[in-house]
């Protein structure tokens, strides 16, 4: 127990930092040397940064409410740092700048390795950063880059010349259907029918009234004869009550409208001096030649009757099938003025659009040629190599001194 108290109390009591201080800091001073010496025989690197910006357009153009550009609000950033690394556009760079690029850069590997894409706060701006020994040269590739990456995405996102192209080779399909559709209609109108079938209709339903009017007048007028046939037959009228009721009926035609043959016809039979002077048996037979006439006239009515029903149907099948021709090609004209007016519109609209420059990225700031390196930063590396070497000495100095207090227990006398 006692050699235990002897050897705990041989143990270093005073800080070995302080005791051999001076091995210490040389220690740390030879490792920030080396350090320091270590970082002049890398290259200096160089960054270069192109700033891009993403803006939106100041005014939305839109001439035609049924065809509308698509303005997208959100900037795509994700998409344009894929696109801007994308291994076409990076060999685009390569295919440019032939021979101001050293050979050990002319493979997309090699020139993806050295150009990076910066995240910054806003999402419409980015950042395209070249990293390269020579500060020159990363600023040439830089732009470049920044150039490409510009016409790239204005290319997939924004309103190019492409487009009015497009929209003026529709204009020109629209504008031929548009003609054919005129002279379609224009052929079909001197050879459509459908104001004369108009007419013929009317014409025919007038004539199909008038008919049924004489018929139902003719069926009223042979029922008064025939019953002034059965009073004279059963010898109930005398002759002035006869020739005065024949004289209405003769009346009652006239001012139903028979025709101007039957009436003749009634009258010349009929005359007053005829009914005084006739016979019962002469005034039954003018009678009976009376009611053969309404019965020949009633029939040829009728049989006039039934000849227009089909004639008006035909008639309004090929007034329908003429509308319906008209209504088609009409339709076919106004579809096609429409669409030609509104691709027209939308040419304006382009056009103006492509004046006023691309709406979607533009180059904010070329990169220049950084006067100082980016790396390595040879103070901080000598800082670090003097913190490693610091602590590196003190872990010695400690580990020493407690060696010595060790060893020089061991000697003591027990």
């Amino acid at each position: 127990m006692g050699q235990q108290e002897q050897s705990l109390s041989s143990l270093p009591r005073v800080d070995p930092l302080l005791s051999h201080w001076k091995p210490v800091l040389l220690v740390g001073v030879i490792a920030g040397l080396a350090a320091l010496l270590t970082s002049t025989l890398r290259p200096a690197s160089y960054d270069a940064v192109a700033i891009i910006v993403a803006t939106q357009p100041k005014y939305q153009l839109s001439f035609d409410s049924r065809i509308e550009s698509i303005v997208n609000l959100q900037v795509p950033a994700r998409a344009y740092a894929a696109i801007a690394q994308n291994g076409e556009l990076l060999q685009g760079i390569i295919d440019r700048m032939g021979e101001q690029l050293p050979s050990s850069l002319r493979t997309v590997e090699a020139l993806d390795a050295i150009c990076s894409v910066i995240p910054a706060d806003d999402l419409s701006v980015i950042q395209l950063a070249v990293r390269y020994r020579s500060p020159n040269l990363a600023a040439a590739i830089a732009n470049d880059w920044a150039d490409a990456f510009v016409r790239q995405i204005n290319d997939v996102y924004g309103q190019t010349t492409s487009d009015v192209q497009q929209i003026d080779a529709q204009i020109r399909v629209a504008e031929d259907q548009l003609l054919a559709a005129e002279q379609a209609l224009i052929v079909l109108k001197k050879t459509n029918r459908s104001r004369v079938l108009a007419t013929t209709i009317e014409s025919l339903s007038r004539s199909l009234s008038d008919y049924l009017a004489a018929e139902s007048n003719l069926q009223l007028a042979l029922q008064d004869a025939l019953s002034l046939r059965e009073q004279l037959a059963t010898a109930t009228a005398s002759g002035p009550r006869l020739s005065s009721q024949l004289s209405a009926l003769f009346t009652q035609l006239n001012a139903l409208g028979a025709t101007s043959d039957l009436a003749a016809q009634i009258q010349i039979s009929l005359s007053e001096e005829v009914l005084e002077q006739a016979s019962t048996d002469d005034q039954i037979r003018h009678l009976d030649s009376l009611i053969g006439a309404f019965k020949a006239k009633l029939a040829a009515t009728a049989a006039a009757r039934e000849e227009i029903p089909p004639l008006i149907l035909q008639a309004q099948g090929e007034y329908q099938q003429a509308i319906t021709e008209l209504d088609r090609l009409q339709r076919a004209q106004d579809l096609a003025r429409e669409t030609y007016l509104a691709l027209k519109s939308k040419a304006e609209e382009l056009k103006i659009a492509s004046q006023m420059g691309p709406s979607e990225v533009r180059l904010a700031s070329p990169a220049l040629p950084p006067a100082r390196p980016s790396s390595p930063n040879r103070w901080l590396i000598a800082a670090v190599g003097a913190m490693v070497g610091l602590i590196i000495g003190g872990i010695t100095a400690y580990a020493v001194e407690l060696r010595n207090s060790l060893d020089h227990g061991s000697r003591a006398p027990s």
